[in-house]
C-alpha cells in the first residue's frame, strides 16, 4: 500500500475570460491530433516510387489533411496575437483579440458532420474491489457532491448512475445529499440506469439471483424515485450469460449497454449496435461502446468513438460515457468546458449531452436492419473469475439454495397453516447475497479485507436463513402428527427424489420401516440414549414428505459393496487401481463401459497458473504447458460398506497441500460422488479433476441460468480456442447419440472439455490482489453421472439438483 503526504492547499481566483481562451485553444490543439497523418512525411518523399494501390491507401489515411491545416493555421494565427514577452497585464490585454481570431477562424472552416455522438456522464463505482464496502459509501458521497455541483454550473450536463445499493448507501448516510439527487432525477438531469441491485457478475449467480437483482433494484427505484430504468447497464462485467435477454425483457428492461468486450484478448466482437437473442428466443437491442467507459469529452474521444462505431450504415448516432470511474469521481469541469466547444467542431461529428435512453429509442427505429447475435457474449479475458475465491463461490451457492428452500417452506407454512410469511426478512437476506454478487466480489478479484467482510455477511445469511427454514419446517412436521419414533423426510424439489438423510431419535433402535411396514436401508448408531440414523429415503414425493418409523430389529436389506479396489451397487461397478484412480466404470443398465480403456479417471492435476497480468482475473492457455499429475496416493482405505452406501477414502499430497477424497456410491445411485477436503497451501497453482469418457462429440453442453448452452470441444477457429475455460453451473455434459456422461458439482463453475476429456477446475491460488486467496481448508463435492439418452432424457438436471438440494429430515415430537 502506498503512503501519501498532503502537503499544500491554496485558494485561487479564476479569471473567466482567460480560462475560456485556455479551453478554446486546448480543444483546438487536441483536435489537431485527430486529423494529423503520421505518414505525411513518408508519403511526400516517396510518393513517386510507391505502388499505386499502396499510395491510394495512404491517401485515404490523409483525408483529414484539410482540417489539420486549417485548424493549425487558426491556432497559430491566434497565438501570434498574444503578447507573451512582457508582464501578465499586457498578456491578458491581448487575449480578447486572440480569442476572437480563433473562434472566427474555426467558424469559417466549411464542414459537414458525419453523425452525432451522444455523451452521458457516469462514474462507475466498484461496490468493492481494492477497497471494502464501507469505502464505497464515501466514494458515492464524493462523486454525487461533485456531480451536483457541476449541474449547477452546466445546465445541459446529464449524468447516468446505476446500482440501487449505492443510492441506498447515500440515502442512509447522507440524507441531505440524497434529497438533492431525488430532485435532479425528477428533472431528468440524473438518469437512472441498470435496475440491478448491483452491477453483478452474470456468469456465476443463479437464474433466481439475476431475477432478484432486477426485482429488488427496480422496486427501490420505483419507491424512491417513482420510476425505473429501461436500460440494463453493465459496462464492466466479465461476460454475459445467454439467459440475460429473457430476464431483462421480462423485468421491464428493453435495452442493454456494455463496453467490456472491447478488451477481448483474441477476437474483436463484431458489432457495436445489434440485436441480442437469448436462450429462449427473446431479442433485446444492445450496444457495445467501442471505447472504455471511463471516457474523456475531448476531440480524440469524439473522433475515436465515431470511427469505431460499426453500424454507421444504418444508424447515424453513437453513445459515449465520460467521467472517472472504478473508484468514482465522475466527470470533471474540464471535460464539461471542452464539451461546450465540441458540440459542433470543424471536421468532427456533432455531439451533445443526452440520456442513454434517448440513444436507444432513436436506434430502435433501425433495429430491423441490425445484425443479430444469438449466443452468450463470452468475454475472452478474465477466465480465472470462474474459480478464484472458492469459499465465496461456495457460500454464494449455499446461500442461494438456502433462500430457495427457506422461502418454499415458509410458503407451505403460510398456505397450509396460516403462518405469517416473513417477506421483509427474506428481502433483507436476499439483498445481502445480491451485494456479494458484485462483479469484483463474487468473481474473486477484490482485496483480502473484502472477503473477510463477505464471511461476516454470509454468516448472517446462514444464521438467519436456517432459522427461518427451521421455524417453518417444525410446524409443518408437527402438523403431520409424527411420533417421537418417526422421521419426516421432506423434498423441496419438483420431482420425486431418492437420497440419504440423517436424523436422531431418542431411544435405542436398529431399523427403519416405511409407511407400508417395509424395511428401509439404513445405518443406526446408538449412544447416550439417542440413535443416529442414516436412512435411504426412496421416492419422496415432489414438494412433499414421507414419514419413516424406527423399529427395534434391523431388517435384512442389500448392502452396497466396497473394497480398496472398487465399489458396486445394482446399477454401477467402479474399479480402482492401487492409487485410488478409477480405471473402469461399468454401467449395468446400459451394459457399457463408461471410460476409455487405459485411462485414469478422477485424475487430480496441479497446473502452474501464472497469467501474464491480473492473476485473480486471468488464467492463460499456457497454463497447460506445465503440470503435475497426482498419480500416487498416500493411502487408500474403505470407510463404509453398508445398506446405505459404500465409500473409499483416498489421501493425496502435493507440495504443501493435502487432498482427502471419499469416493462414494449410494444404494440404487447412478452417480459416483467425490466428497473432497483440501488443505490448500499453494501459490499460483490450479487444481483440476479429469475424466476421460468413451464418448466423442464436437460439442459439450453446460448448465446456465434457466437453460443450457452448447460450446465446442475443439480449437477449429480462434473463437473456439478462446473458450479454453468456460463457466458452467451445476453440471456439464458430453454426449454422443444415445449415451453420455455428465460432470456434476455442488459449488464449482470452471470447466474445460476438449475432445473426450472432461475437466472440472477445483481451486486456483492467484497472488493479486489477495495474496492469501483460497489458502486453507476447503470442502466440496463433485460427481460423475453416466446416462442413456441426452442430458434431458438421462436426468442430468435432476441429478445435479439432488446433489445440491438434498432431502431434509426432522424427527417427530409426538402429538399432532
Amino acid at each position: 500500500f502506498a503512503e501519501y503526504t498532503f502537503k499544500e492547499a491554496c485558494f485561487a481566483a479564476v479569471e473567466e475570460d482567460v480560462e475560456a481562451y485556455y479551453f478554446d485553444l486546448l480543444t483546438a490543439v487536441q483536435a489537431l491530433d485527430t486529423f494529423e497523418n503520421p505518414l505525411d512525411t513518408f508519403q511526400n518523399s516517396n510518393a513517386r516510387v510507391l505502388d499505386p494501390t499502396v499510395r491510394r491507401v495512404m491517401e485515404s489515411l490523409n483525408r483529414g489533411s484539410f482540417m489539420h491545416k486549417r485548424i493549425f493555421k487558426a491556432c497559430m494565427d491566434s497565438v501570434s496575437l498574444l503578447d507573451l514577452e512582457f508582464d501578465l497585464p499586457r498578456l491578458k490585454a491581448t487575449i480578447p483579440a486572440a480569442s476572437k481570431a480563433l473562434s472566427d477562424a474555426l467558424a469559417a472552416i466549411p464542414h459537414q458532420s458525419e453523425g452525432l455522438v451522444k455523451f452521458v456522464g457516469q462514474s462507475h463505482i466498484d461496490t468493492a474491489w481494492l477497497w471494502p464496502l464501507k469505502e464505497s459509501v464515501r466514494k458515492c458521497a464524493k462523486t454525487f457532491s461533485n456531480v451536483l455541483s457541476l449541474m449547477d454550473r452546466y445546465p445541459d450536463f446529464i449524468f447516468a448512475f446505476s446500482q440501487p445499493q449505492l443510492f441506498a448507501y447515500v440515502e442512509e448516510y447522507y440524507p441531505d445529499l440524497f434529497e438533492q439527487i431525488r430532485r435532479r432525477v425528477a428533472e431528468g438531469r440524473i438518469e437512472l440506469v441498470g435496475n440491478a441491485w448491483v452491477e453483478m457478475d452474470t456468469n456465476v449467480p443463479s437464474g433466481e439471483s439475476l431475477v432478484r437483482q432486477l426485482l429488488y433494484g427496480r422496486a427501490y427505484y420505483l419507491e424512491k424515485f417513482g420510476k425505473a430504468s429501461r436500460v440494463f447497464w453493465m459496462p464492466d462485467v466479465f461476460g454475459y450469460s445467454w439467459a440475460l435477454p429473457q430476464i431483462m425483457k421480462r423485468s421491464g428492461v428493453d435495452y442493454f449497454f456494455t463496453s467490456k468486450l472491447v478488451n477481448n484478448d483474441t477476437n474483436r466482437f463484431p458489432h457495436s449496435l445489434f440485436t441480442w437473442q437469448g436462450v429462449d428466443g427473446t431479442k433485446i437491442l444492445s450496444y457495445l461502446q467501442r471505447l472504455g467507459y471511463n471516457g474523456e469529452y475531448d476531440a480524440g474521444t469524439l473522433s475515436g468513438i465515431w470511427a469505431q462505431f460499426d453500424q454507421k450504415d444504418v444508424c447515424d448516432t453513437a453513445l459515449m460515457t465520460i467521467g472517472y470511474g472504478d473508484g468514482g469521481g465522475g466527470p470533471s469541469y474540464q471535460m464539461l468546458e471542452k464539451a461546450k466547444r465540441l458540440k459542433r467542431f470543424p471536421g468532427l461529428p456533432e455531439s451533445e449531452f443526452a440520456t442513454s435512453l434517448s440513444f436507444f429509442e432513436a436506434a430502435e427505429t433501425s433495429q430491423s436492419q441490425l445484425p443479430l447475435w444469438n449466443d452468450e457474449m463470452y468475454y475472452e479475458f478474465h477466465r480465472g473469475t470462474y474459480t478464484s475465491q472458492a469459499r465465496t463461490k461456495l457460500h454464494n451457492r449455499k446461500g442461494e439454495l438456502l433462500m430457495r428452500r427457506s422461502e418454499m417452506a415458509a410458503s407451505m407454512a403460510s398456505a397450509l397453516l396460516g403462518a405469517a410469511y416473513p417477506a421483509r426478512e427474506f428481502a433483507n437476506l436476499w439483498k445481502k447475497l445480491l451485494t456479494n454478487q458484485f462483479h469484483d466480489i463474487l468473481p474473486g478479484s477484490s482485496i483480502h479485507q473484502v472477503y473477510e467482510d463477505c464471511e461476516t455477511i454470509y454468516a448472517q445469511v446462514f444464521d438467519k436463513g436456517e432459522g427461518l427454514f427451521a421455524s417453518s419446517l417444525r410446524p409443518l412436521t408437527d402438523s403431520l402428527g409424527a411420533g417421537k419414533d418417526q422421521i419426516a423426510v421432506w423434498n423441496f424439489l419438483s420431482w420425486p427424489v431418492t437420497g440419504t438423510v440423517k436424523a436422531a431419535i431418542s431411544g435405542h433402535w436398529q431399523g427403519i420401516q416405511d409407511e407400508t411396514g417395509a424395511p428401509v436401508p439404513c445405518t443406526a448408531v446408538s449412544h447416550d440414549g439417542v440413535t443416529e440414523f442414516t436412512v435411504h429415503a426412496e421416492n419422496v414425493p415432489p414438494m412433499g414428505v414421507r414419514v419413516y418409523t424406527a423399529v427395534a430389529v434391523a431388517a435384512d436389506v442389500p448392502w452396497v459393496c466396497a473394497t480398496k479396489r472398487g465399489l458396486e451397487n445394482e446399477r454401477l461397478r467402479v474399479t480402482l487401481d492401487q492409487n485410488g484412480h478409477i480405471t473402469s466404470l461399468f454401467d449395468k443398465d446400459a451394459k457399457r463401459e463408461v471410460f476409455a480403456p487405459g485411462t485414469l479417471n478422477n485424475l487430480l492435476t496441479v497446473f502452474e497458473d501464472i497469467p501474464h497480468r491480473e492473476s485473480a482475473w486471468n488464467t492463460d492457455l499456457e497454463y497447460m504447458n506445465h503440470f503435475w499429475e497426482l498419480t500416487e496416493a498416500q493411502s487408500v482405505e474403505v470407510i463404509e460398506s453398508s445398506p446405505v452406501r459404500a465409500a473409499v477414502r483416498v489421501v493425496r499430497a502435493f507440495n504443501l497441500s493435502t487432498i482427502t477424497q471419499d469416493i462414494v456410491l449410494s444404494a440404487h445411485a447412478r452417480r459416483v460422488e467425490f466428497r473432497t477436503h483440501v488443505n490448500w497451501q499453494e501459490t499460483e497453482r490450479m487444481l483440476k479433476a479429469a475424466f476421460f469418457p468413451d464418448v466423442l462429440s464436437t460439442k459439450a453442453t453446460y448448465e446456465i441460468q434457466f437453460g443450457a448452452i452448447e460450446r465446442p470441444t475443439h480449437f477449429n477457429t480462434s473463437y473456439d480456442r478462446a473458450r479454453f475455460e468456460v463457466c458452467g453451473h451445476k453440471w456439464a455434459d458430453l454426449s454422443e447419440g444415445l449415451y453420455g456422461v455428465s460432470l456434476l458439482n455442488d459449488c464449482k463453475y470452471g470447466y474445460d472439455i476438449f475432445g473426450s476429456r472432461m475437466r472440472l477446475t477445483l481451486l486456483r491460488s492467484p497472488n493479486y490482489p489477495d495474496p492469501v486467496a483460497d489458502k486453507g481448508e476447503h470442502d466440496f463435492t463433485y460427481a460423475i453421472y453416466p446416462h442413456q439418452g441426452d442430458w434431458r432424457v438421462g436426468g442430468t438436471v435432476r441429478e445435479a439438483y439432488e446433489l445440491n438440494v438434498p432431502l431434509a429430515a426432522l424427527a417427530g415430537q409426538g402429538g399432532g
